[in-house]
């Protein structure tokens, strides 16, 4: 079938329209409406436009910068197709906070990076009914869920790493994806279709998609964007795939729902679940003196109170565990909400980030040192220099597994994995955290807690810890590292 993008003529043409309109947007944006607020690196047009190339790998370091110079203000980053700015200090991150979603709209943001509207369909992108239902079905349903979560991690654990007496190597992060697609589908769609290979591969698929297509339709005028997603995705083909394996669940729920009315109670998102558990895995297999510590807590409590929602309520080390390893190296939820909605395993979608809870705002805004925020801008906290900042954490740059196991003691919830501040922020804070966090704390500890009883690991490199990729203001964990797995020995 033809397609316009094939032709030349046409696609030169798209490519000069594209450099004209941003070419036009980020002049604009950069000689008028963000000058006030200074830019890390430079705010003339090419220096700048150098500096966001820089930035695709080597944002960390710019944020840092920028924090390091602006402490108590705000500054702003260079991106390939526009800016953003940065909140800093307290003072104006609490005001961040207290801004309604008429000053400083999240789903706006969102919508924007994902195209939701072209991408996933007009149903999401207007109505955020998901999220309703995680906050309330899912999340108080979590106890009679938690033996369905911990028979299918059992299960493909020993399907997908089976225990061996001599070392195994794994590929961690595709590996960890598919346990966590699994785990995840157990909860939303049940036996058979969770362990369906086909399945799972269409999650990982669709969900490339849709973050290629809302990449490259990014780079276009608004206009244009609504026919070339015809062009650029290939979601329609993966909806009508999903219809095949969800349809005979959906009427069947139906058949049950409409015979057993309000008695029948069908079990009820996921974020980063992988993520967050190859990071700490990875922490794991180069450390092997976390390994005793985590076993021997593990192996108390499930002696005491079996394999159950409430022991890992008591898992205070491989709580404190975790929280480390999102406060250290930036793994987590982060951003927002409706996000974790489409993240439900994915292979694109694999990333957390350095900075937190963008919004975009609606109106013209002003913080009360005088800074003005505009109209359609983009505006985020840079969570990876908080998280390393002496004012919230004694030696932020060194890793302390138990950090957070010793605060609990005095403050037990305040610092467990769940819980938001605004010098906590992997899952967020405020109104728009991410509500499945509950879930994926249950996850991520579960999936832990049968590792340690069941293996023993290390990595390749023995003693090495794998260094994250960056892209912009993503990062995940080295996804071709690999890791040593052998069945347990030491009892």
């Amino acid at each position: 079938m033809f397609s316009p993008w094939d032709s030349s003529p046409f696609l030169y043409g798209m490519i000069a329209l594209i450099v004209v309109h941003y070419g036009y947007k980020w002049l604009n944006s950069s000689r008028y409406k963000l000058q006030d607020i200074p830019a890390v690196g430079s705010s003339s047009y090419l220096l700048s436009f150098y500096y966001a190339l820089q930035n695709q790998s080597d944002s960390r370091r710019m944020l840092q910068a920028g924090y390091d110079k602006y402490r108590d203000s705000a500054f702003r980053i260079p991106l390939l197709l526009r800016w953003e700015v940065i909140i800093a200090g307290p003072k104006l991150v609490e005001e961040f906070w207290e801004m309604g979603d008429d000053e400083l709209s999240f789903k706006d943001a969102l919508s924007e990076q994902l195209q939701t509207l072209h991408t996933i369909g007009p149903d999401v992108h207007h109505n955020d009914y998901h999220i309703q239902i995680i906050r309330s079905q899912l999340t108080r349903n979590l106890s009679a869920l938690f033996p369905d979560i911990r028979d299918e991690i059992s299960t493909a654990f020993s399907e997908l790493i089976p225990p061996s007496q001599d070392w195994t190597t794994i590929v961690a992060l595709p590996t960890l994806i598919q346990i966590v697609c699994r785990t995840s589908n157990r909860i939303f769609i049940g036996l058979p279709t969770c362990r369906d290979s086909d399945y799972c591969a269409l999650n990982i698929q669709y969900t490339t998609d849709v973050a290629r297509g809302a990449g490259i339709l990014r780079l276009l005028p608004e206009v244009l964007r609504p026919l070339a997603k015809h062009f650029v995705t290939n979601l329609p083909s993966r909806l009508a795939q999903a219809v095949k394996h969800l349809e005979p669940v959906i009427k069947e729920r139906y058949r049950l729902l409409e015979k057993y009315g309000d008695k029948w109670n069908e079990k009820p998102c996921h974020s980063h679940q992988f993520i967050g558990f190859t990071a700490a895995l990875y922490r794991l297999a180069a450390h092997s003196e976390y390994m005793a510590p985590l076993r021997a807590e593990v192996e108390a409590v499930i002696k005491s109170d079996g394999w159950t929602k409430a022991a890992l309520q008591k898992m205070r080390k491989v709580d404190s565990f975790f929280r480390e390893c999102q406060r250290y190296q930036g793994f987590g939820a982060g951003n927002n909400s409706l996000e974790h909605l489409n993240r439900l395993s994915r292979k694109s979608f694999d990333r957390a980030f350095v900075v937190s809870s963008r919004r975009r705002a609606r109106k013209d805004l002003q913080f009360s040192d005088g800074t003005r925020i505009p109209k359609g801008t983009f505006v985020s906290i840079s969570s990876m220099s908080i998280h390393r900042d002496s004012e919230y954490y004694d030696n932020p740059d060194i890793f302390n597994p138990w950090r957070f196991s010793d605060l609990r003691e005095e403050e037990m919830l305040k610092h467990q994995m769940v819980a938001t501040s605004n010098a906590y922020l992997p899952f967020g804070h405020g109104r728009h955290a991410c509500p499945g966090r509950f879930f994926a704390a249950n996850e991520l500890k579960c999936m832990m807690a049968h590792l340690v009883l069941n293996y023993d690991v290390k990595m390749e490199q023995e003693g090495a810890m794998p260094e994250p990729m960056t892209f912009e203001f993503s990062i995940i964990p080295n996804p071709k590292a690999k890791v040593l797995f052998r069945k347990r020995r030491e009892f």
